[in-house]
């Protein structure tokens, strides 16, 4: 009954320090163990190591994660690795080795579970900035807990230099996933870093090899095939030429995947717009030359479902990327070194919770204040005139009427902007501080330093208000949009009060058209024209110009337009 007691007696902060292997151990022990008691007494403490082991492998692995693209630097490989440890809160500070090399060997990794499984998504991104946000988003799709603020700040300037220009794009991604491969057995600590744990050094432990490690990691191959809208075919329907107000376009918010969910709005995108095509190949190299082929024909095909057509040359094409030999990781597993006795850190999933919230309000906060200083810049506004005078026509009568408002309600909104912008200005600078304190691994998620649950609805606030500032000039320019398209339907004759007269001519010979005495046109033979008229009566004679042998005929002809708009006929060139 020793070893039962030893395991009902181990609390949950004892037995997190307790590698897996030992967890697993343990129950392997008890099942051999007779009890006592009762049966029941058996189950009741299997159930108590069981609960505990599987909890603090779900804490330990599956929810520790973070997306590998974070850790790219301009290209370059990630900077942590498989049994390489890091500070958790600065992931790009790096670390001393702290295990034997032999028990990291990236070949000593296996597939904890699972095969390959393959999947397609097509995203519809407008703009650079969302096809920016959908390429850093990750495999989460959402902005992680990493620091943004370090590496010198380049996350944030890649955030704050992004372009909002109107690119529209259909990304293709067709993903292999392998699933994740860790260590079937715990890294085997040096006995450097093993005396410091043993003799409570836990500063210097950290200093040196940081407080966490990687203990697995995610395999994947993609494909990526973006069709970058290049004009609208020839005959659309929907290309700018008739949409009033397509690309007059206001700063606008991001967020989610940007995932096409109607394929038959996405088939009409397709077919009524000129792609230009790029594909990016993630995992074994692969001839892309019969693929793009194959998306040209696609294309250039009258085929009704090309959206589907596509993504089945993809999902085709991405049989090629099975092999996961040479596959690229999408994801990095972390566990805590408190499971060789590390102590005094405070981290678990709340933090890295509340820390992601830190970081979407960055993201907000950059990509917001970028826009607003596009917006406000000295042409801000004369940038938005032009843009709109591409796309209401000079022939639209209240076109300056309309151009006058937009001038006003841009100025009128434009000190209330640069108020927010002010604003936004300092977040940066808080937000970091923020961030850096509820990342300090002495900060408790329960405690006042990592309550960050103002940050997010603060920062919508803020978000909304502008929307609000910016939808006053969006009224203006919706408003003018509606009464070109309002006047645009209305018929040249009602506009200017007019009906029309066809005059036939039914002979093959010319005849010379009159008003009253008033010459006007000859006619051709067989020919019909046309005439605006104002309301009212009118006479006319048609003379015979050529072809007759003693005499020309002659017919009188007298009309009454009555209403606006409509329409007379005469039939001249013959006898009356």
């Amino acid at each position: 009954m020793k070893t039962m007691l030893l395991v009902f007696e181990v609390n949950p902060e004892q037995l997190f320090i307790i590698n897996r292997h030992l967890c697993f151990d343990i129950l392997k022990s008890i099942v051999f163990l007779t009890c006592n008691q009762t049966s029941l007494c058996f189950m009741r403490y299997f159930n108590i190591v069981l609960f505990t082991c599987v909890s603090f492998l779900i804490n330990a692995q599956s929810t520790s994660v973070f997306d590998a693209c974070y850790f790219d630097r301009d290209g370059a490989k990630p900077p942590i690795k498989a049994g390489k440890g890091f500070h958790i809160n600065d992931v790009y500070k790096q670390t001393r080795s702290c295990f034997t090399p032999e028990s990291v060997k990236p070949d000593l990794m296996t597939n904890s579970g699972g095969g390959s499984s393959t999947t397609i998504k097509v995203h519809y991104t407008s703009s650079e900035e969302e096809y920016y946000y959908l390429r850093t988003s990750g495999s989460s799709g959402k902005i992680g807990f990493l620091n943004l603020f370090s590496v010198g700040g380049s996350k944030l300037e890649q955030y704050a230099t992004m372009e909002h220009q109107s690119t529209e794009r259909l990304v293709f991604i067709a993903r292999t996933d392998f699933g994740v491969y860790s260590y079937d057995t715990d890294p085997i600590i040096l006995p450097e870093p093993k005396a410091l744990l043993e003799g409570g050094k836990y500063g210097d432990f950290i200093d040196m090899y940081g407080t966490h490690y990687i203990s697995g990691v995610r395999k994947q191959n993609s494909i990526w095939v973006v069709l970058t809208r290049t004009g609208a075919s020839s005959g659309s329907s929907t290309g700018t030429q008739n949409t009033v107000g397509v690309g007059v376009e206001l700063p606008s918010r991001l967020g989610g995947t940007y995932e096409v969910t109607d394929e038959t709005k996405a088939n009409q995108l397709i077919s009524n717009s000129n792609y230009s095509i790029s594909i990016e190949v993630y995992g074994p190299a692969m001839e892309k030359g019969s693929l793009e082929r194959g998306i040209n024909g696609i294309l250039s095909s009258k085929r009704a479902d090309q959206l589907k057509g596509i993504k089945d040359l993809i999902v085709s094409a991405a049989k090629g990327l099975s092999d996961p030999t040479n596959s690229y990781i999408a994801q990095y597993y972390y566990s805590p070194f408190t499971l060789y006795g590390l102590k005094s850190i405070y981290w678990d999933q709340k933090k890295e919770q509340e820390l992601s919230q830190v970081n979407e309000a960055v993201f907000t906060v950059c990509t917001t204040k970028s826009e607003l200083d596009e917006f406000l810049a000295p042409d801000g506004l004369n940038k938005l005139i032009d843009t709109v005078n591409m796309y209401i026509p000079d022939n639209f009568s209240q076109k300056q009427f309309y151009l006058g408002e937009i001038r006003k309600t841009y100025n009128k909104i434009q000190p209330t902007l640069k108020i927010y912008k002010k604003q936004l200005d300092t977040s940066i600078s808080y937000l970091e501080k923020v961030y850096l304190r509820c990342s300090d691994i002495r900060c408790n998620s329960v405690s006042n330093c990592c309550n960050n649950s103002n940050i997010e609805s603060k920062y919508k606030n803020i978000d909304t208000k502008i929307d609000a500032e910016y939808q006053k000039l969006l009224d203006v320019i919706e408003a003018a949009a509606k009464a070109y398209v309002s006047e645009a339907s209305v018929p040249e004759c009602q506009k200017e009060k007019i009906g029309y007269l066809y005059v036939v001519n039914k002979s093959t010979n010319p005849y010379e058209l009159y008003q009253g005495d008033e010459f006007i046109q000859t006619l051709s033979g067989g020919s019909t024209t046309t005439f605006k008229l104002k309301a009212g009566t009118y006479k006319f004679k048609a003379t015979q110009r050529s072809g007759y042998a003693f005499y020309p005929t002659v017919n009188y002809r007298t009309i009454t337009i009555s209403n606006i708009c409509e329409e007379v006929t005469i039939k001249v060139g013959f006898e009356d």
